[in-house]
């Protein structure tokens, strides 16, 4: 047996701490927010995926719950998700057409007719320069009158993407005026926490929806993101969404929160 060492000690006890504070922060995160299942279930909703599977993992029950109810929803998709590997196997542009598919696939799935669903292509290294044009097309959106929410990726996800894209949807709602709602939800910080948990929870409102009923709606719908739950290149550098990080998205639950931007207006 080789020797544990200090450092590998202090290794290991760092990551308790960090897991314990996160799950503290989920539990707690999830205990103040107000159960909104029968009122979300009527609202109309626009929902902003960043790539390809963000619609689906975040609030996919959702999404299912509404259109089980009739509820219109319409997913806008903004970026074609070709670097979300690389491969030696399957390039780029092939990678960014199977997304596409699977997004259709996966949208259908929660019940989503087919032209609800806009995939806008923007190429995924090129978000950045295309903010504006993301922006018009998500105003445009909005301007329909149609939408009484746009769910979005939260501003806690570490991702630049994610972001990215939750600024650009609060900019298309000012620009649109109205009174649609923004909310966002939580996707990679959910799986790693947000930069600061306790200061992300202070004067949270955050909602919670019960998607047990269309779970395995959900289920059927990730599972049809292969290039993100199997080895499609057969490559062992693949990276793969394993059972243990897909399960953070196959609870009986979504949360919402309200933008950092509009808790910090409030409170002036």
């Amino acid at each position: 047996m080789v020797p544990i060492g200090p450092r590998d000690l202090l290794r290991r006890g760092r990551r308790a701490v960090r897991a314990g504070r996160l799950l503290l922060w989920r539990r707690t995160l999830r205990r103040r927010a107000l159960d909104v299942t029968a009122d979300t279930a009527r609202r109309t909703a626009l929902v902003v995926a960043p790539h390809p599977d963000d619609e689906t993992l975040g609030c996919g029950g959702t999404v299912a719950l509404k259109r089980q109810h009739g509820t219109r929803v319409r997913v806008l998709v903004v970026t074609d998700g070709r670097r979300s590997h690389r491969s030696a196997v399957i390039s780029p542009d092939e990678l960014a057409a199977i997304r596409a598919d699977e997004a259709r696939r996966a949208t259908a799935a929660l019940g989503l007719p087919p032209d609800e669903l806009v995939l806008l292509g923007v190429r995924e290294d090129e978000l950045a320069e295309h903010v504006e044009t993301v922006v018009d097309a998500i105003a445009a959106e909005l301007r329909s009158g149609e939408f009484a929410d746009v769910l979005v990726t939260s501003d806690w996800d570490w991702h630049d993407d994610h972001r990215l894209v939750s600024a650009a949807v609060r900019e298309a709602a000012a620009r649109a005026g109205g009174a649609v709602r923004v909310l966002e939800f939580p996707v990679w910080s959910w799986v790693d926490g947000p930069d600061d948990p306790r200061a992300a929870l202070d004067g949270v409102r955050a909602g919670l929806v019960d998607v047990t009923a269309v779970l395995e709606q959900k289920r059927a719908a990730v599972a049809e993101y292969r290039s993100q739950t199997t080895n499609l290149s057969g490559e062992d550098d693949w990276a793969v969404m394993d059972a243990t990080l897909l399960g953070r998205f196959l609870g009986d639950a979504e949360i919402f929160v309200e933008p950092a931007a509009d808790r910090a207006g409030a409170g002036r």
